[in-house]
């Protein structure tokens, strides 16, 4: 499953990011109402298959 994060949102809602670095951002809590489900991944697959079908 791949989440999808509304940024603005929830940084709205009072989320801190913080970077990483290498294109990371982290937050210690995301609200659930500013997430959603982008795609699921089939049992076995994994990101990397994923990813290259998409393209």
């Amino acid at each position: 499953m791949i989440l999808k994060v509304d940024t603005l949102t929830a940084k709205q809602l009072g989320v801190n990011f913080y970077y990483a670095g290498n294109e990371v951002w982290l937050a210690d809590r995301v609200p659930p109402e500013s997430c959603s489900v982008m795609k699921t991944i089939e049992k076995g697959q994994s990101n990397h298959e994923h990813e290259s079908s998409d393209r």
